[in-house]
């Protein structure tokens, strides 16, 4: 009976010694599955700061093509509109050279109808002194 209950005492000794051994084993496994649970987790966290900043770069640059885009329009509406002023003035300088022509032309019309009014005057005033 004595060896029966050293042997059970032995077995009972190493099945303890086992669960301790396994009970530290998982003990290491747990903090090791924390360990890496925090590290994945910091990973994420970084991956998430990368991505909001890699979002506010691509907007940025979106916004900077969107206003490149703006500017370009507005360049060639302004060289259109430079195109259209041009033309305009061109027509108005146009316009106003045919206006100085006309006054002129009216000016030399009123001259000679003047002289043409002077000579009728001139000749009545012969004919009055012949008469």
């Amino acid at each position: 009976a004595k060896l029966w209950l050293a042997e059970e005492s032995e077995l009972f000794c190493n099945e303890q010694l086992c669960r301790e051994a396994e009970q530290a084993s998982l003990s290491q496994q747990h903090e090791h599955l924390c360990a890496m649970l925090a590290h994945a987790h910091c990973e994420f966290e970084q991956r998430q700061a990368i991505l909001r900043e890699e979002g506010h770069r691509f907007e940025y640059i979106t916004d900077c093509v969107e206003w490149e885009v703006l500017n370009a329009q507005n360049v060639r509406y302004l060289g259109q509109l430079d195109k259209m002023l041009g033309h305009m003035l061109h027509a108005l300088k146009s316009v106003e050279r045919r206006q100085r022509e006309a006054t002129v032309l009216e000016q030399k019309m009123t001259l000679a109808e003047l002289k043409r009014q002077q000579e009728v005057e001139r000749r009545l005033v012969i004919l009055k002194r012949r008469f």
